[in-house]
């Protein structure tokens, strides 16, 4: 019994032996699997993003890409670890009416009128990145950008009455927008595939200059012909409603953010 018990013994461990050796013996894959595309010198890239700040209490409120008249914007690689960046928005909307008033069903003393009303809105933002890594899964990068806007209201009223009186009145607003920006920001690249998601935190400062509506007025009524140039603001200093017109106004504001802008990004890069 005791021969049976060691031969089974003996056996077991050269079974084990031997296994041992099969799998010293295993050869390694040497196969490479890629986890990123990562860009190089001339290499293209269009960045959509979602502003994730606490924007009026309302999280995902503002979103940069699907959001009405937000920057376009894009990259371009002058070096495997430099980028010149840059965004871009216009905008245009406009509408009027217009005509001959029956008076007869209407009432009033208003035989005719003119309305129109546009806004124009124009802004770049041009920029430059420098990442501080060539590896294919991270990518860290800092940048700085300048922000320059400029916005355009027209607003046209013309009335004419009876006996031959009128009230013709244009007012224009005009607000320049110019601001410095830098930006911290890490991108992780999706596999082999030409994209990258990451986040962008921002620090901004605008200054506003303008904001105030000059209006110009020609009427006719039974003091006589005149002409009235004045201007006007929807709010004050404080930012309350401003009835008052001035023969001269100073406007302006300004305000630096070290939290304005966090935004999870896609980037899509192409050649």
């Amino acid at each position: 019994m005791k021969k049976i018990t060691l031969a089974i013994a003996l056996s077991l461990v050269y079974c084990s032996i031997t296994q041992a050796q099969m799998l010293t013996e295993r050869v390694d894959d040497v196969a490479i699997y890629k986890m990123g595309n990562r860009p190089v010198q001339g290499t293209k890239a269009l960045t959509f993003g979602l502003n994730i700040n606490d924007v009026d209490g309302k999280l995902f409120s503002k979103y940069n890409l699907f959001q009405k008249g937000n920057l376009i914007n894009g990259k371009y690689f002058i070096s495997d670890l430099t980028a010149i960046r840059g965004g871009l928005r216009l905008s245009k909307l406009s509408a009027h009416s217009g005509g001959p008033i029956e008076t007869a069903i209407t009432g009033g003393s208003v035989v005719g009128n003119e309305l129109k009303e546009t806004t124009r809105s124009y802004a770049i933002m041009p920029g430059i990145e420098k990442h501080f890594s060539n590896e294919n899964f991270f990518d860290v990068y800092t940048g700085a950008d300048l922000y320059l806007g400029f916005d355009k209201y027209t607003k046209i009223e013309n009335y004419d009455y009876t006996n031959d009186f009128y009230l013709h009145r244009e007012g224009t607003t005009n607000t320049t927008k110019f601001g410095l920006g830098g930006v911290l920001g890490i991108n992780m690249f999706v596999l082999d595939l030409p994209l990258s998601i990451g986040i962008e935190y921002g620090i901004l400062g605008i200054w506003n200059l303008g904001g105030k509506a000059h209006l110009v007025e020609d009427v006719k009524d039974p003091l006589g012909e005149r002409t009235n140039e004045y201007y006007t603001q929807d709010l004050d200093a404080f930012e309350n409603p401003d009835a008052n017109s001035y023969t001269k106004l100073k406007k302006g504001s300004s305000s630096i953010e070290t939290n304005s802008n966090l935004r999870v990004l896609l980037n899509i890069y192409f050649k």
